[in-house]
C-alpha cells in the first residue's frame, strides 16, 4: 500500500511541475457541433420521409449549383428534390445560410434531396 502511494505521490509531482497541458490552445482546430435535429423518418400520408441521410450540417453558402457545409462542398443534382420540415416537397428558396439542412447524396456524391430540419429542444 505505502509503495501505491508513493507512486501516486510521484505521478503528482510530475503532473504539476510539468505546467497545464492546456496553456497555449491557439494552435489547436475548433469544431462546430452538430446539433440535435429532427427530420421527418416515418411514414406520414402525403408527406415524405427520409430512409437513410447522408449528413445534417448548417448551410454555409448556398446557389443554384451546389451547397457549402461548414468546409464541404457538395454539387447539387439535376433532378433534386427540396422538402421541409414536414416533409412536403418545397423550392430551393425555402433554404438560406446559416439554417441547418440533411441530405442524401447519390452515387456521384450529388445532393439528390435536401430536408430542412429544426434542433430538437
Amino acid at each position: 500500500m505505502l509503495k501505491n502511494l508513493s507512486i501516486i505521490a510521484i505521478m503528482l509531482v510530475v503532473f504539476t511541475s510539468a505546467g497545464p497541458a492546456s496553456a497555449d490552445m491557439n494552435g489547436i482546430a475548433t469544431i462546430n457541433p452538430v446539433p440535435s435535429l429532427e427530420i421527418p423518418y416515418r411514414t406520414v400520408k402525403g408527406q415524405a420521409y427520409i430512409d437513410e441521410v447522408h449528413g445534417m450540417e448548417y448551410i454555409t453558402r448556398i446557389d443554384d449549383n451546389a451547397i457549402l457545409f461548414h468546409d464541404t462542398l457538395l454539387n447539387l443534382a439535376d433532378n433534386i428534390r427540396y422538402y421541409d420540415i414536414n416533409g412536403i416537397q418545397t423550392s430551393r428558396s425555402a433554404f438560406r445560410a446559416g439554417q441547418p439542412a440533411a441530405y442524401v447524396l447519390n452515387a456521384n456524391h450529388q445532393i439528390v434531396s435536401l430536408w430542412e430540419v429544426r434542433e430538437r429542444p
